[in-house]
């Protein structure tokens, strides 16, 4: 019996397995499933992350379509690109920000993001004056909606601006919260809990109420005027232990989040993206906030190189002589709505080196110098001399702009290394200043002469003079006039002891010289040229009633800039205003002459823009030498001859039998330094010519990348790079 049970004990322990062979058998099989499932984690992985790219080329697809087809169907985009000051009303709290710009709430603190918001006037709806019961008319029920805060209906034609404001900002998916990117690990830990990222709403609000009030359940207010220009305006109030304050901007907030549709949805996109080092990954700090690079940006688009083209100077009707060297005082970009313009500007006798200008600014901060080229690398750059400083022009405090933008880039130049641009002949033969009109896209090269004037250098500061009753607009003081009589003709006067023309003129009517006096004394002491005698004003010569000389003057440089070659007279721009010649109730009082292309009458006049080809005086005036090189006052031939080819000349009625009236001749014109010239041994006419580098916001690029995290685990999220471009209507501020 023993030997039978122990036979059987053996058996069964033969059949068993070891726990070595057990643990064998797992560790292999753990290794296995290892092999065989770990593959297929990956691959559920890699397909989220490949769908998570695929959203986010769909979504920036949608949403740079979305936003195009927006800006092209508003009637106009606000112009956002400059700092904005308002004092609010709710705090009496004066802040200056950045119009165009958003402000995030991070863990280090708030960031301010240039170019995320973009501002839409949609078309005006419906007709404003149905009403009921004091609320729009909804044309579907037939009554009166209170909850409509515009007009509802077909766009009104002609196309204008409603009061509806559609708004594309950046905010916290919940601004009530603080950030929460438990992804990335960059700007906190990595961890767990609800994701609050920064995404992309969009809303539609009413600026203004049915009444005509601000709708300030959106806005806070400005001496009455909304406020849309707060970068902060999604952000809450917060006390001193980081809890929202119950006030009325959480209100706003609220609202605004009524109306707000996120663009992005649910996915986990973040609209920002901290700089940081890869290797470290630790993030870039400027002033202690990190450096955040905004995912979305509404930017003017960028145009390179753009040639101004020149518009026309002269019309068809208005024929000038020597028309082909009259320059443009206009030029034109393709687009509108500058910002950060660069305006290179190269006369037309240009030869490279220091010979042309370069302007550069935004707004009214600009400035013009002259240029050089660096032959090493082929660049421009502005060189010491400032020539024209148009923030002097557009801010000064006096009415003698163009004198002080002049003069104060020279006082400028005298407190640095440059020295004095009026003092520099290089400096005056490039020097052509120009006014920039950067939201129509346009250059404008001319400047009125009522613009030139006694100017304190420093301040640009000036003492006005009073209108005078000749002047019928009373709006043109300082003008350059010269009396017109005595009413006398030749054979009653002679002109004896006039001079021939003024160099300077003073305030005074009073003066020995006059246009009848100086044309009876030409005319009987050079009977050999009648009837080539002419009555006439040269305005490069003639002052203006303070005393300050004409931008055209061929010999002084004082006061003004003047003694410049290149100055010419604007065409069409000349207002003559004289004694009436007519017989008549109106005789002897001022009235607008009409400007001649022939021989004028009563009451006309014919004037040169620009400098005429002059004769071989030896043989067009016998028996009278030639003009000297500089002008000269007592010279005949300089004085009375040679003005007849110069710019500035003015003819008048010139019967020696019918003299002006008794009175003031009074001149407005503008004055401009492009010009064109003739090549002498090719006879081709080069002009000046303008190129600007712009950023133009009537081309509103929309720069956008998608940042998505999948779930998954991958270290790094998805992104996809898209760029739009949609044109503008209108830029409205």
């Amino acid at each position: 019996m023993r030997s039978v049970l122990s036979a059987d004990m053996k058996k069964r322990s033969i059949k068993g397995y070891t726990l070595i062979e057990l643990l064998t058998v797992m560790a292999i099989t753990a290794i296995l499933m290892t092999l065989i499932v770990l593959p297929v984690f990956q691959s559920f992985s890699l397909v989220r992350t490949a769908q998570a790219f695929a959203d986010a080329q769909d979504r920036g697809r949608v949403l740079t379509e979305r936003i195009s087809r927006d800006i092209s169907n508003a009637v106009g985009v606000r112009d956002t690109d400059n700092s904005v000051t308002y004092t609010r009303d709710s705090d009496n709290q004066t802040v200056t920000v950045i119009a165009n710009a958003c402000a995030i709430p991070l863990p280090a603190g708030t960031v301010t993001l240039p170019y995320t918001k973009l501002d839409l006037w949609m078309p005006a709806q419906g007709n404003p004056g149905d009403t009921m019961n004091g609320a729009y008319l909804d044309p579907i029920t037939g009554k009166g909606d209170p909850t409509l805060k515009s007009p509802k209906g077909q766009v009104v034609v002609p196309v204008g601006a409603g009061t509806v404001l559609k708004r594309y900002f950046l905010c916290l998916r919940d601004p009530l919260s603080t950030y929460n990117n438990p992804y990335d690990g960059l700007l906190m830990s990595v961890g767990g809990g609800r994701d609050n990222l920064v995404t992309l709403y969009s809303a539609e609000v009413a600026v203004y109420l049915p009444g005509g009030g601000v709708n300030t359940a959106f806005f806070d207010t400005s001496n009455g005027q909304p406020i849309l220009d707060d970068p902060s305006f999604m952000i809450p109030n917060r006390d001193s232990s980081g809890a929202v304050i119950n006030d009325a901007k959480l209100q706003r907030i609220k609202n605004w989040l009524s109306k707000a549709r996120n663009q992005l949805e649910l996915f986990r996109y973040d609209m920002i993206m901290p700089q940081y080092d890869k290797r470290s990954r630790v993030v870039a700090t400027s002033g202690g906030l990190p450096v955040v690079t905004p995912l979305i940006q509404f930017r003017p688009s960028l145009v390179s190189n753009d040639p101004a083209k020149g518009q026309l100077a002269v019309r068809s009707g208005e024929e000038s002589a020597n028309a082909t060297l009259i320059g443009s005082d206009v030029y034109q970009t393709q687009f509108g709505g500058w910002s950060h313009a660069i305006i290179r500007n190269y006369p037309p006798d240009y030869a490279g080196a220091d010979n042309f200008q370069i302007g550069f600014g935004s707004g009214n901060n600009f400035a013009i110098y002259q240029a050089s080229i660096d032959p090493s690398t082929g660049n421009d750059s502005p060189g010491k001399l400032q020539l024209f400083d148009l923030s002097m022009y557009n801010l000064t405090p006096g009415p003698y702009r163009f004198s002080a933008a002049a003069h104060h880039a020279d006082f400028i130049d005298k407190g640095s290394a440059g020295g004095s641009w009026i003092d520099n002949s290089a400096a005056q033969l490039v020097f052509s200043p120009y006014n920039v009109l950067g939201r129509q896209g346009k250059v404008l090269a001319s400047f009125g002469i009522d613009e030139v004037g006694i100017v304190n250098e420093a301040t640009g500061a000036s003492t006005l003079l009073p209108a005078t009753p000749e002047d019928p607009q009373s709006t043109r003081p300082n003008l350059p006039t010269v009396p017109a009589g005595p009413e006398q003709s030749f054979s009653q006067d002679n002109g004896s002891g006039v001079p021939y023309s003024p160099l300077t003129i003073g305030g005074s009517m009073d003066t020995a010289y006059s246009v009848n006096r100086s044309f009876n004394r030409v005319w009987n002491e050079h009977t050999d040229l009648q009837p080539r005698i002419d009555r006439f004003l040269d305005l490069r010569v003639l002052a203006n009633e303070d005393g300050t000389l004409s931008p055209l003057c061929p010999t002084h440089f004082t006061q003004t800039v003047t003694g410049m070659a290149q100055c010419n007279i604007t065409p069409g721009s000349d207002i003559v205003y004289a004694p009436d010649q007519n017989p008549g109730p109106h005789y002897g009082k001022t009235v607008r002459y009409v400007r001649v292309t022939g021989t004028p009458g009563p009451n006309q006049y014919r004037i040169n823009y620009v400098d005429q080809p002059e004769p071989n005086y030896s043989v067009a005036f016998p028996g009278y030498t030639t003009p000297p090189t500089n002008y000269d006052p007592t010279d005949f031939m300089s004085a009375v001859i040679q003005p007849r080819f110069k710019r500035g000349y003015i003819q008048f009625n010139s019967d020696p039998n019918v003299p002006i009236p008794s009175g003031p001749i009074k001149v407005f014109y503008r004055f401009q330094f492009t010009r064109s010239q003739r090549n002498t041994s090719t006879g081709n006419v080069a002009s000046s010519t303008f190129t600007v580098d712009y950023d133009t916001r009537q081309l509103i690029s929309i720069l956008l990348t998608m940042r998505n995290f999948p779930q998954a685990n991958v270290p790094n999220p998805q992104t996809v790079t898209l760029r739009a471009t949609a044109n503008v209507r209108n830029a409205i501020r």
